[in-house]
C-alpha cells in the first residue's frame, strides 16, 4: 500500500507552525532559527570590533602622551620648555634685526640696552648669547631639578633649535 500524499495546503500549515522556522527547517533541539541568530551575531561582532578599536586608540593615545611627557617629568617643566623655545625664537629674530642695523650680532647686554626686545627671565633657566660678526648662538641652560628636562637648548643664526 502506498502512502497517501499530503496536500500542499496541509504542508504549508505544518511549516507555519511553531515547530518550523520561516526558512522551512524543522526546529529540532534549541528551537532557534539560524536567520534569527545572524542579526545577534552581527551585533556581537560589531561590539567586539568596537572594543578592539577603542583598545588600539587608547594604546596609541597613551604612547603619544609618553612621548610628550619625555621632555620633563613635571607639567610645569613642559610649559617652561615651550616658553623657552618661544623666547629663543624671539631673541633670534631680535639678533637678526640688530645685525641689519649694526652690521654684526649683539651680546645679551647689547640686546638689553638696545631695547629691541625684553630679554625674559624664567625660573630655572639662564640665557647666554655667543655672538660674532657673522654668527650667533643663544643658549638656555636649565638649572632646575627635573632629571628628564634638557640641560641646554640652543638656537643659532639658521634658527635651528637643538637640545641636549
Amino acid at each position: 500500500m502506498q502512502p497517501k500524499a499530503i496536500p500542499p495546503r496541509v504542508v504549508k500549515e505544518v511549516r507555519q507552525s511553531p515547530d518550523y522556522c520561516t526558512c522551512g527547517l524543522k526546529k529540532v533541539i534549541a528551537g532557534s532559527c539560524p536567520e534569527n541568530r545572524l542579526p545577534n551575531m552581527g551585533r556581537s561582532t560589531g561590539f567586539i570590533g568596537l572594543v578592539i578599536v577603542v583598545a588600539v586608540g587608547g594604546y596609541l593615545y597613551t604612547s603619544q602622551l609618553k612621548q610628550v611627557a619625555a621632555t620633563g617629568d613635571a607639567p610645569s617643566t613642559a610649559v617652561s620648555l615651550t616658553g623657552v623655545r618661544n623666547d629663543l625664537h624671539a631673541m633670534a629674530q631680535s639678533e637678526q634685526r640688530y645685525a641689519v642695523t649694526h652690521r654684526g650680532y649683539a651680546s645679551l647686554d647689547e640686546l638689553r640696552t638696545d631695547g629691541d626686545i625684553h630679554v625674559p627671565s624664567r625660573p630655572d633657566f639662564i640665557y647666554d648669547i655667543d655672538a660674532g660678526i657673522d654668527h650667533f648662538t643663544i643658549t638656555a641652560t636649565y638649572t632646575g631639578h627635573d632629571p628628564k628636562a634638557p640641560k641646554h637648548i640652543r638656537i643659532d643664526d639658521s634658527k635651528t633649535i637643538t637640545q641636549d
